[in-house]
């Protein structure tokens, strides 16, 4: 029986009107066999015309490969917490989404939830018309030359 840590650093990617950035996810597990998992999370935030976040979700995906049991502790944004794959739901104790897996094979768990941290970046929107600096309401029904 060994036992490891899976630690996963992710890049981040900006991109307008959606910014999408990978943020780090430790995960670790107990491992019964030979299995090797690895998370990988994706921040994804829908902003406003000025810049300012409306909505931000992370989409999280633990894929295992091999063959044993897994004990999972994934450390998880509980709030809105939806399994992406099925209808049934994750144990979730102290942020930490928890479970027993046996893998023979490769098995993934896809969730998504609310993400309710800062963001570690922040995007400015600025609009101008015909060389003038406007608001984003005012562009509405205008044509620029």
């Amino acid at each position: 029986m060994s036992k490891r840590s899976i630690a996963t650093v992710v890049a981040g990617v900006a991109a307008m009107p959606t910014l999408l950035m990978l943020a780090a996810a430790p995960a670790a597990a107990a491992v019964d066999g030979q299995v090797r998992v690895s998370n990988t999370e994706t921040v994804q935030a829908y902003l406003d015309a000025t810049g300012k976040v409306d909505v931000a979700r992370v989409y999280e995906q633990v894929a295992m490969q091999g063959r044993g049991t897994v004990d999972l502790q994934n450390p998880v944004e509980a709030q809105g917490l939806r399994n992406l794959d099925g209808f049934g739901g994750f144990e979730v104790k102290d942020g930490v989404m928890v479970g027993r897996f046996d893998v023979d094979g490769e098995q993934r768990l896809r969730t998504v939830s609310d993400y309710t941290k800062k963001l570690p970046l922040e995007v400015q929107a600025a609009y101008t018309l015909d060389g003038q600096t406007v608001e984003p309401g005012d562009l509405l029904g205008r044509s620029g030359r």
